[in-house]
């Protein structure tokens, strides 16, 4: 729903599949290396540091049950861009 009121944009992504005890380690493990380095930033200082170029970019993930699924969630949060005076595309390197 589109809005004025927010300076940052916040993007949230769930991933849902049958809860599994044989899994549930992995996925746990997965959710926390989403959030700590990518193929381009491929150390948690280059990943951070990436984060920081892009105004203090916020990303986080968590694990949660709901009924009987397993729901990874990766958040991003960052800064609106027209609230910037140069107009780099933030949400695309996002």
């Amino acid at each position: 729903m589109p809005t004025d009121k927010f300076k940052t944009t916040l993007v949230t992504f769930k991933f849902m599949a049958p809860l599994d005890e044989e899994t549930m380690t992995s996925r746990s493990l997965l959710s926390k290396l989403l959030v700590r380095a990518t193929k381009k930033w491929p150390t948690d200082k280059a990943f951070n540091r990436k984060l920081s170029e892009l105004y203090g970019a916020y990303v986080n993930s968590f694990v949660t049950k709901f009924k009987d699924k397993h729901v990874i969630t990766l958040t991003l949060e960052i800064v609106n861009e027209r609230y910037l005076k140069h107009k780099d595309p933030l949400f695309d390197e996002g």
